[in-house]
């Protein structure tokens, strides 16, 4: 049965949980092994993408909860949350070093910009 990176990601959270020193690496080790005897040991690097990616979601309003679903599923990852009021509406995306602009003071921002030109 093919097991999804989230799977994947969650049970390695999962055995790893508040576990430090020799049990981390212990845990880890043996999650590694079993990637590996599944032929699957190419995913470990999914996983740590998964692991690290930081996403923050700002709107002007607190996201719905099918919004922050969907999100969720398009990054792989959980989000944070900024609400500001400044933003107007949209919704600005930033997804570790990247930068995704969607809301409506970056879009008069950008018009600022062009007709300065």
């Amino acid at each position: 049965m093919k097991v999804t990176t989230k799977q994947l990601t969650n049970a390695l959270l999962s055995v790893t949980d508040e576990k430090t020193g020799k049990k981390l690496d212990e845990s880890v080790r043996s999650f590694v092994d079993v990637l590996a005897k599944r032929g699957e040991l190419g995913r470990v690097r999914d996983v740590i993408r998964r692991l690290t990616t930081t996403v923050v979601a700002e709107t002007a309003f607190p996201l719905k909860p099918a919004q922050r679903k969907s999100i969720q599923e398009v990054t792989g990852t959980m989000i944070e949350e900024i609400v500001d009021p400044a933003l107007i509406g949209g919704l600005r995306l930033r997804i570790n070093d990247r930068i995704i602009d969607g809301t409506i003071a970056g879009q008069l921002e950008q018009l600022k910009r062009t007709l300065s030109e």
